[in-house]
């Protein structure tokens, strides 16, 4: 309305205020680990049942699913990818959770995943 009004000084301000606070509360949203993430794993493992129910072992503590989920088989093992959808500490503590499980040959973080 203030370039309809020939106002374009307010209007390069009022543009530059809006974006400069979006930016801030995305930050912030990130900081106080508000935001909502999907990050994308991978595991390989001797068996898809084996690598199933090992990861749900490890989701079934923090009432989570896996999303996602894709199955490729290679000479010597399984591998499975699957996403996940977390705040960033629930990334951390999954990630962290499946290196511990022992049930697993590797486990990759491929990292987050662009929402559709």
């Amino acid at each position: 309305m203030a370039v309809g009004g020939g106002e374009y000084i307010t209007a390069v301000f009022a543009t530059g205020l809006v974006l400069g606070v979006l930016s801030l509360l995305g930050l912030i949203e990130r900081f106080l680990n508000l935001k909502v993430m999907i990050h994308c794993y991978e595991v390989t493992g001797s068996s898809a049942e084996q690598l199933t129910t090992e990861v749900n072992g490890v989701l079934e503590p923090i009432h989570s699913v896996m999303q996602n989920v894709h199955l490729a088989p290679t000479p010597r093992h399984m591998r499975m990818r699957f996403e996940f959808e977390g705040t960033r500490r629930m990334q951390a503590k999954v990630l962290t959770m499946l290196r511990a499980s022992g049930g697993f040959e590797s486990v990759a973080a491929l990292g987050p995943v662009q929402a559709e």
